[in-house]
């Protein structure tokens, strides 16, 4: 029983169990301040009215004569000596026979009656010895304050009508921004689109930094989820040709071969595109693990090292190639950096490799310092790029016009792993070029 019950109290609504909580601590604070309002006005009005009686009999006795039986709403008694009633006037309902007592104002609760009385012994040279009282009905005091009372459980259920409708307005207001994050939320939920985001107006309180945070969440799932389906779409697209090719040249072999040669021409074919395969798919993987910075290990390594180093390769495997392509370095010594090596080779070996592809006879490879920044550049002589495809050429798959160059052997995932490398450094990657002016590509870290 008490957990269906705890249940049914979970399931109200946030708005309306705050709603609650709050109208039932307003309305404690105001039946105690009213308490307290109550009480105390009308102990102020009594002492109030102690301190009138008192001021009032005082100035009486200095000048009985003419004696004022009533003045002020106050009763005035004149006695003798022994106490006998000479003159004056009493209040309704007042005993006669309360003895007299000068030490300070009294109360007395009569018949269902309130008075305050005060008595003074009179000094003077004719009436010395004699009595003076004054008295005061304070019934209208008592009355008010139990008409206050009365009046304020009248008013308190409309107070607590009030309260409630109030803070509820006040409170769904305040949760609307909640609401529009639960709405949003259960929307990509039931449609499946990350690309929504919750709108609400600018602020910097709590519900709005959750907001903000649930989006930067979202764009993160997004974001993922986009490289999942791009290294998908990629994997499929690009080794669709080689696939067929082998599919075809396997086919081929087996029905139709009848020589030596033209076996190894099918099985040359075969084996290049199992390594153009090899190569796409490792460096895809290569990109879907750069994608998470936070894993890559950087330590502290000599950058102009491995730039003399990479240099002394390069110029290895032109000359070997016999291309005919000039190939300069400029290597600043003694600069370090802490970042991947390994990495780096690639970034700047993808660099240059763009570069022999499309130079016409020179590549021209530097390593700067420039103030705090450690810059590569590669520099080419080929026909360049046009200004419209340069945004483009970082964009993975993305290969120019094949007239730039006659090698074609590129999978259009260099300049997207140079970018990624960059970015994982906290680096930036970009080019200058145009067309029939060369190129030159910047690596600054």
């Amino acid at each position: 029983m008490f957990s269906n019950c705890r249940q049914k109290i979970d399931n109200i609504p946030v708005a309306v169990k705050v709603t609650l909580l709050y109208t039932l601590f307003i309305t404690m604070i105001s039946i105690l301040a009213l308490s307290f309002i109550i009480e105390y006005t009308g102990d102020l009005r009594i002492s109030q009215e102690k301190i009138d009686l008192q001021k009032h009999v005082i100035n009486i006795a200095k000048h009985v004569e003419p004696f004022a039986n009533f003045d002020d709403g106050i009763y005035m008694i004149h006695y003798d000596r022994e106490g006998d009633y000479i003159e004056g006037l009493f209040p309704s309902g007042f005993p006669d026979d309360i003895p007299f007592d000068e030490d300070d104002v009294q109360a007395l609760h009569y018949e269902r009656q309130n008075f305050l009385y005060y008595d003074m012994r009179l000094t003077g040279s004719k009436t010395h010895g004699e009595w003076l009282r004054g008295i005061v009905p304070v019934d209208h005091i008592y009355d008010g304050s139990r008409v206050m009372v009365r009046a304020t459980r009248l008013a308190l259920p409309f107070f607590f009508l009030i309260t409630i409708a109030g803070g509820y307005y006040i409170i769904k207001r305040g949760f609307r921004p909640v609401e529009e994050i639960s709405r949003t939320v259960r929307s990509i939920g039931e449609e499946r689109d990350l690309s929504k985001r919750i709108k609400l107006s600018q602020g910097g309180d709590e519900i709005h930094q959750m907001a903000a945070t649930f989006n930067e969440m979202l764009e993160k799932i997004e974001d993922a989820i986009l490289r999942e389906k791009r290294f998908s779409s990629d994997v499929s697209h690009e080794l669709r040709t080689p696939v067929s090719i082998i599919m075809s040249e396997s086919e081929y072999g087996k029905d139709y071969t009848t020589s030596i040669e033209e076996a190894k021409a099918g099985f040359t074919s075969i084996f290049t595109q199992s390594q153009r395969m090899s190569q796409l798919i490792n460096q895809l993987l290569e990109l879907a693990r750069i994608h998470n910075p936070e894993d890559i290990p950087m330590l502290p390594f000599d950058v102009s090292a491995l730039a003399a180093e990479i240099a002394a390769q390069t110029k290895a495997i032109l000359a070997a190639a016999n291309t005919g392509c000039r190939f300069t370095a400029d290597v600043t010594p003694g600069l370090t950096l802490v970042g991947n090596a390994p990495l780096l080779r690639r970034a700047i070996m993808n660099l240059i490799e763009n570069a022999r592809k499309f130079t016409d006879n020179e590549i021209r490879f530097t390593l700067t310092q420039r103030e705090e920044h450690i810059r590569f550049t590669v520099e080419d002589n080929g026909p360049g790029i046009a200004a419209a495809e340069l945004p483009h050429i970082w964009n993975r798959l993305y290969q120019t016009d094949a007239a730039r160059s006659s090698d074609r052997s590129g999978l259009g995932l260099g300049l997207a792993l140079v970018q990624l490398i960059t970015r994982a450094h906290g680096g930036k990657v970009w080019a200058e070029s145009a067309p029939g002016q060369g190129s030159v590509f910047y690596l600054e870290l």
